[in-house]
């Protein structure tokens, strides 16, 4: 390799600084020999640094390929578990239990985000770097994370939109409901006292009197009755499966 060289050089330069009786020309030779080292060291010193760039890249290299591997894993092991198509229950135990089933799945994905995105940046970057080397392989696995991620976070949002949506239209009707019902059953036995007990003229006033006053209380009533049917229908149609559980109450 090119050291033996240069120590034969510096060897036979030495044997001929000894022969030489002129000052100036061992001096010549020995600044030579020196200029020659420094060159060499230099020259050494850039091949070291190129020898770590390369490993570097290639340990890099290895390092990615396994990150992708395991990142391309985990999409579509997510992707497997979010094929069947979500039809949200309008029963109240069956939505919760709905959405703190998937609420867990929509944060891991959210958290995962910054570390995809990485390595997206990162894949993109070697690419940069690589102008001479075959990049294709490089590429579709990219292409495949950044595919299989929008498809994952698509369908994880889209889920826990909808869960929460139904769950708030959910809240709003029977908060509703469970305000109207007291009323409404307190109505229904009113409605059994006021079945005729006497023909009597001073009974039959009283009692005309009393199914006005009852009148003018329901009419008061349709408004809070009305709301508590919109928003009972809203939770319905937001809802795909046991509506009948609702359009039943």
């Amino acid at each position: 390799g090119p050291r033996p060289l240069l120590a034969d050089l510096e060897a036979n330069g030495a044997q001929l600084c000894e022969v030489l009786s002129d000052p100036a020309s061992r001096a010549d030779i020995q600044s030579k020999l020196a200029s020659i080292g420094r060159q060499y060291n230099a020259l050494q010193k850039k091949l070291d640094l190129k020898k770590a760039e390369i490993e570097g890249s290639l340990r890099d290299g290895r390092q990615f390929e396994a990150s992708c591997a395991k990142t391309l894993g985990w999409l579509s092991d997510e992707l497997g578990s979010l094929t069947e198509r979500l039809l949200i229950s309008a029963i109240r135990d069956v939505l919760e239990q709905q959405l703190a089933h998937h609420e867990p799945i929509y944060r891991d994905v959210l958290a995962r985000e910054h570390e995809v995105i990485m390595l997206l940046n990162k894949g993109r970057e070697m690419l940069s770097r690589n102008t001479k080397g075959d990049t294709r392989s490089l590429q579709r696995d990219l292409d495949k994370i950044q595919q299989s991620w929008d498809k994952l976070r698509k369908e994880a949002v889209d889920r826990q939109t909808r869960l929460q949506t139904c769950k708030e239209h959910c809240r709003k009707y029977y908060n509703a409901l469970e305000s109207f019902l007291p009323w409404l059953r307190q109505a229904e036995d009113k409605i059994d006292l006021l079945r005729p007990q006497s023909f009597e003229k001073k009974h039959i006033e009283k009692q005309l009197k009393e199914l006005q006053t009852f009148r003018n209380e329901v009419w008061k009533k349709s408004g809070e009755y009305e709301n508590t049917k919109s928003l009972g229908d809203t939770f319905v149609s937001s809802c795909d499966i046991d509506k009948d559980v609702v359009k039943n109450e």
